[in-house]
């Protein structure tokens, strides 16, 4: 019939109104379905208008009729209430009739006139088309929402796009998880009760809530509850839409029903343009219908640019014994959250509204301590951490945890860590499962161990602790209690940690642990200085990087801990001639999902070699041959000196300073891990003077009092325990044919250690690369002035002050330096050290016309009480376009840094102030401004009506002084030391 159908049903009651306006094209005979089956307008009330007469049809007969001498009409009211049927032209009753058996629920079509589809552009009937119901409730968002309620997380206006802070929507986050998850779930009740048939329609999308900002935590997720109780994810039916990450499923009472993967598409996130139009431009269109005992839903579908495509059908199946619960909300879980701009819902039957079910506490127990401290689950699964307080200054010296707990029946709870960046798990109840995000440190409570009753826990936590810590101090930044919150069922609570499960902990009490971990002996070899069988692991890029761990066989786990970080880990040799060890060898592991390359420093420069990476920042000097990424091992060789020799062409030697593994230009890794084991630099034998070898135990260089050993062509050759030698040296003969060396070490206390096997290439080495030495680093000379970073005022009244040295004191261990420094878009995030040894941040930008975005500070403070920044910094080449860019009380706000903006860009409206244009010359300046002073004289002339003013995520933009855009040159670099946020009082 050509109509136009509403996006929904309608229930008891529709009204279709319509007022023309200037430029419509309306045509007759005009026609509106009411309570009609799509595609059949003759199933419901009918109107038909034409130049003469107005008519009423039901079910395609015609009950009522009404001639008109309207030569244009102006407007149109067509309803149905309880049977009552009303047709009014021009606001005058023309057609009124009562149906003896009224029709209740269907859509509404109509078909006016000319149409033209979503171009806004151009005048269309329906932009002055209006349908009501008393039974559908359309919330928009725009007042407060006062008919939803969270248990779990902070909902509130706030942005949904990072780069456009002053367009604010309705959205929600949850907290920080015990497991260190940065947004455990945010759940969003709808305290109206339906009954019976409804639609339910939202728009929603996940906000960008990542460092990288453009991408998005995986997997992206938006979850619907429907039929539920209002308590629990599993008291009614469940749709997990997994978006292109994952299938998207359908639950009912926790059991998963079906299954739909039409939409997966894992390759998405390598590639920026598709993602960014199908995931961060639209709103995801979710439609759930309840038909009596059949569930239909319906997804909207994107295009590569962002275009509808109209709706998918997803699931349509019967429920032979349908769920009963009345209560209906959305969830998501990660970094993300979820932006909620519209929800509506038709519904057949309300009996109105009733709070949350609020959980109590649990009762009083035998055995129990006098007081103890109790979390209870507010709704299923989700994080429901108990952290706890006056932690240990070093678990390495009191470090056994004892104190009294009980754990609710059908809970599964862990202990966490957290320390250096990582997070280590005790788990108390529950599976001893391995979990690539934890590092584990065993179980904590007896498989004996009846839920609900009072138990002692007691946990040498410094001597689980120091077997995967092996030196420097334990210093805890937290401790607590929580779900293991890792797989969907735990984050859902599917039949495990549902609403109302508990955890109560006792006082706890700290004392010395046994600590009665000995270090292994073990066989270190040395070419001139570099033990190739030996990196010094670390993670590259602070918090933003992988965390490493060394797991129990040897091999290393590299956990990406933020979608958008470089996902990086440094594998440190002293600097070395290429030459000299000419390949690298090592077996992998890595997941589908894991984008990075091999990153090679030499001779001051920073390349790539290509991995799983599909874009690069550096020149890319070669690819890693037959590399996989299908979460098996394999093992692969690279020719650093071939690919290297290509792009020096110079007589003295080719110095690699540094290797690493990372994500490059957009960083789309998700929170995932990867693995390496059996890494070694391969040393080259000179067919002239063969290769002598250092043999020691310890990287201290113990004495060994024999050692065994098998020159082959085998990878895995085990010596017998005999002796070959007695140590100290090993010399293999420049003929030699064998590609390995094996060998093994009898131990001053008479054993014999575990084999290590190094790989050989016979190879010339040059005299150059062979009598190569790192250089030593000179101390400055007594009285010499600092180089940099430059010395600093450092005021007495000051929020923060950073200055990224690790110093001696154990809460600078590693990363922590960094403070809040990190990655916002399209840039890196790294220490680097300076002239005499101290170190600074540097922000190195990505891509020449990206954001170059990095965070100062990412946590709000008073402006009043804070109102100067100051840093030192250093460009380290000509060419940068940067603003300093910070939210005021939730608002974009721009301070002008390296110059002006380009009239009419993007900052240009945002601007309070400016700086000196930063001088670009490759040393070291300082600025120090009073930020309350631009932002009260521009934003908040008028202190009667200032109120609190709150500046948060202050971070480097990108910009162009001439235009729009980004503009900044490949790889620049620009440093940053003694930052600080202060008052002039002090």
């Amino acid at each position: 019939e050509g109509l136009d159908w509403f996006r929904t049903r309608f229930f008891h009651d529709a009204r279709f109104v319509w007022k023309r306006s200037s430029g419509q094209r309306i045509a007759y005979p005009l026609q509106v379905a009411l309570f009609a089956e799509t595609g059949k307008p003759d199933s419901g009330y009918r109107l038909v208008l034409d130049a003469k007469q107005v008519a009423l049809f039901r079910a395609g007969k015609q009950v009522g009729s009404a001639p008109h001498s309207l030569s244009r009409v102006g407007s149109l009211d067509f309803s149905a209430v309880a049977g009552q049927i009303r047709i009014l032209l021009d606001g005058k009753e023309a057609v009124s009739w009562r149906d003896p058996a009224p029709l209740t629920s269907g859509r509404v079509g109509a078909k006016l006139g000319r149409t033209y589809g979503l171009n806004v552009g151009r005048a269309d009937w329906r932009d002055t088309a209006r349908v009501e119901s008393s039974h559908r409730i359309d919330y928009g968002f725009d007042r407060a929402p006062v008919a939803w309620e969270s248990p779990d997380a902070v909902w509130r206006a706030t942005h949904r796009w990072a780069c456009v802070p002053k367009w604010s929507f309705f959205g929600g986050r949850g907290g920080l998880a015990g497991n260190g998850a940065e947004s455990a779930n945010a759940t969003l009740w709808n305290l109206r009760q339906f009954k019976g048939d409804f639609d339910l329609e939202l728009f929603v999308a996940p906000m960008e809530g990542t460092p990288q900002r453009v991408h998005f935590a995986s997997p992206t997720n938006i979850n619907v509850v429907f039929g539920a109780t209002g308590t629990d994810y599993d008291s009614g039916y469940l749709l997990n839409f997994g978006l292109y990450d994952t299938p998207t499923r359908l639950f009912r009472a926790g059991k998963e029903i079906a299954k739909w993967d039409g939409r997966v598409d894992p390759d998405l996130r390598r590639h920026a343009m598709p993602l960014y139009h199908k995931v961060t431009r639209v709103w995801q269109q979710i439609r759930v219908q309840r038909r009596g005992s059949r569930i239909l839903v319906d997804v909207a579908k994107h295009s590569d640019r962002a275009g509808f495509l109209g709706m998918e059908r997803v699931f349509d199946l019967q429920d032979p014994a349908p769920l009963s619960g009345e209560r209906l909300g959305i969830w998501s879980h990660g970094p993300n959250g979820l932006a909620l701009a519209r929800a509506t819902v038709s519904f057949a039957e309300s009996p109105g509204a009733i709070p949350l079910i609020v959980p109590k506490a649990p009762p009083r127990a035998r055995g129990g301590p006098k007081r103890a401290r109790t979390a209870v689950n507010r709704v299923s699964g989700g994080a429901h951490p108990l952290w706890l307080g006056d932690l240990p200054k070093d678990l390495a010296k009191t470090g056994m945890l004892a104190c009294p707990l009980r754990i609710s029946p059908n809970q599964q709870t862990s202990l966490f860590v957290h320390l250096r960046g990582q997070v280590a798990e005790v788990v108390l109840t529950g599976p001893m499962t391995g979990r690539e995000t934890t590092v584990p440190l065993g179980r904590g409570l007896p498989e004996t161990y009846r839920p609900g009753t009072w138990a002692k826990l007691s946990f040498d936590l410094g001597t689980a602790l120091r077997k995967h810590f092996p030196d420097g101090p334990l210093i805890p930044t937290a401790i607590g209690f929580d779900s293991p919150y890792t797989s969907f069922a735990e984050i859902a609570g599917l039949g495990a940690n549902r609403t109302g499960g508990y955890l109560q902990v006792g006082d706890v009490a700290w004392r010395a642990g046994t600590q009665d971990v000995k270090p292994e002996q073990a066989l270190v070899l040395h070419v001139g200085e570099v033990a190739p069988n030996r990196p010094e692991w670390s993670t590259f890029g602070g918090s933003d990087g992988a965390a490493v761990h060394r797991e129990a066989d040897g091999s290393i786990r590299l956990l990406n801990r933020r979608v958008g970080g470089p996902a990086g880990a440094s594998m440190s040799w002293v600097p070395f001639a290429v030459a000299a060890f000419p390949r690298l060898v090592f077996e992998y592991r890595l997941p589908e999902s894991v984008e990075a390359n091999l990153l090679v420093e030499a001779n001051g420069q920073r390349f790539e070699i290509q991995a799983t990476g599909t874009d690069h920042t550096w020149p890319v000097v070669g690819r890693i041959p037959n590399f996989r990424a299908d979460g098996t091992w394999h093992r692969a060789e690279v020719d650093l000196q071939g690919m290297l020799a290509r792009r020096f062409r110079q007589n003295g030697p080719i110095v690699v300073n540094g290797l690493l593994w990372a994500d490059t230009k957009r960083m789309s890794t998700p929170r995932t891990a990867y693995w390496f084991r059996n890494v070694a630099l391969v040393p080259a034998v000179d067919p002239a003077k063969g290769l002598r070898i250092k043999l020691s135990a310890g990287a201290d260089g113990g004495p060994i009092q024999a050692i065994a050993h098998v020159l082959d062509s085998k990878p895995t050759t085990v010596p017998a325990a005999k002796a070959t030698g007695k140590g100290g040296t090993l010399h293999i003969a420049g003929n030699t044919k064998a590609t390995f060396l094996h060998v093994r070490a009898q131990f001053t206390d008479g054993s014999w250690g575990a084999p290590l096997h190094l790989p050989l290439v016979a190879a010339p080495v040059p005299p150059q690369a062979a009598s190569y030495r790192p250089p030593a680093r000179k101390a400055p000379a007594p009285g010499a002035p600092l180089l940099a970073p430059r010395v600093t005022y450092i005021p007495s009244d000051r929020l923060c002050f950073n200055d990224f040295e690790l110093g001696e004191t154990p809460d600078t261990y590693g990363e922590a330096a960094l403070g809040e420094f990190r990655i916002r878009r399209g840039a890196w995030v790294e220490p680097v050290t300076t002239a005499i040894g101290s170190r600074c941040v540097q922000f190195t930008n990505l891509a020449p016309s990206s954001f170059f975005s990095a965070y100062f500070r990412t946590s709000p403070w008073n402006l009043e009480r804070w109102p100067r920044v100051a840093f030192d910094y250093r460009f380290e080449q000509r060419g940068c376009n940067l603003n300093l860019s910070l939210l005021i009380n939730e608002g974009m706000t721009i301070v002008e840094w390296t110059g002006p903006n380009g009239r009419h860009n993007y900052f240009s409206e945002a601007v309070v102030g400016s700086l000196p244009e930063a001088k670009q010359d490759g040393r070291w300046h300082r600025v120090e401004f009073d930020l309350r002073r631009m932002v009260y004289g521009t934003r908040f002339p008028d202190a009667a009506k200032r109120g609190l003013v709150t500046a948060s995520e202050l971070s480097c933009w990108a910009t162009n002084r001439n235009a729009g855009g980004y503009v900044n040159p490949a790889a620049a670099r620009v440093r940053i030391d003694n930052f600080t946020i202060f008052s002039p009082r002090g």
